[in-house]
């Protein structure tokens, strides 16, 4: 997939708020990283148990906090345990938890000031406090590290629009596209497309992005409702609502797509 509709000069429609792809770091980030770490610690058990497919932030803050018991020095389990409570307060809205995962990512550093991840944690946490020029600094340490990892550039995207580097997050984005095409680089990419006008590209590359994502997984289900908020957007409400029941049809309780639904009765005047 390219940028080739989202110009490097763009202007933002009046009244759009840059800080809304900032939901992309906060919604994606903390969650693949530790959906992966999971996957890989139960790899051998995935056949046998689905029910592990499906991790919560809370089943993965358990998890590190148990290996952390086990051995307290274990750097990787720290960034991987403030991953998981930055993911916890999107599923939350327990802001607390944001101190506790600066902690943890400070732990992780002191005995590695290398780890990966602690690195960016750091900047989704950065990002999440609205320090967009730390984020891009914690981001410019991880490159050092390891220049290859999409996450880092998925900072860079972030940081660079809500600070209006709008040629510089779009470059990011591609190559982002370029480094690991996926359920976090497609979001950005439809994000980008939405900001520049595009919304037809916008609901193209969401469509990507869900398609990418994990059956059953939370982030999967926050990309559908977001694809259904494209098409509201857009006017079309019977795609929409399609969108929004198919979320829901996975999970009965999804408060994001139940929201979603509820928009849509407001449209019509169905209260």
């Amino acid at each position: 997939m390219h940028l080739a509709t989202v110009r490097p000069q763009f202007m933002l429609s009046p009244g759009r708020k840059p800080l809304r792809i900032l939901v992309i770091a906060l919604c994606l980030l903390a969650a693949a990283i530790g959906w992966r770490t999971w996957q890989a610690a139960h790899r051998a058990n995935l056949a046998a148990s689905p029910a592990l497919m499906q991790p919560t932030a809370a089943d993965l803050v358990t998890r590190f906090q148990q290996r952390l018991a086990a051995n307290p020095d274990d750097e990787i389990a720290y960034a991987q345990l403030g991953l998981a409570l930055l993911q916890q307060v999107r599923e939350s809205g327990d802001a607390s938890l944001y101190a506790r995962a600066g902690q943890a990512f400070k732990e992780s550093l002191q005995r590695d000031p290398q780890q990966i991840d602690a690195l960016v944690g750091q900047g989704v946490l950065a990002l999440a406090l609205h320090d967009f020029g730390g984020a891009l600094q914690w981001a410019e340490q991880a490159q050092k590290v390891n220049p290859w990892r999409a996450e880092t550039v998925g900072i860079l995207v972030d940081g660079n629009v809500e600070l209006g580097r709008y040629a510089a997050a779009v470059a990011a984005a591609q190559q982002m596209v370029n480094l690991r095409p996926g359920l976090e680089s497609y979001s950005r990419v439809s994000y980008l497309r939405e900001l520049h006008g595009d919304v037809d590209g916008a609901i193209e590359a969401m469509q990507s992005a869900v398609d990418a994502a994990v059956p059953g997984t939370e982030s999967r289900l926050w990309t559908q409702v977001q694809l259904g908020h494209l098409y509201f957007n857009r006017g079309d409400l019977e795609t929409a609502q399609a969108v929004y029941l198919a979320a829901l049809a996975q999970r009965p309780d999804y408060i994001h797509a139940q929201a979603g639904l509820a928009r849509i009765q407001a449209a019509r005047g169905e209260y």
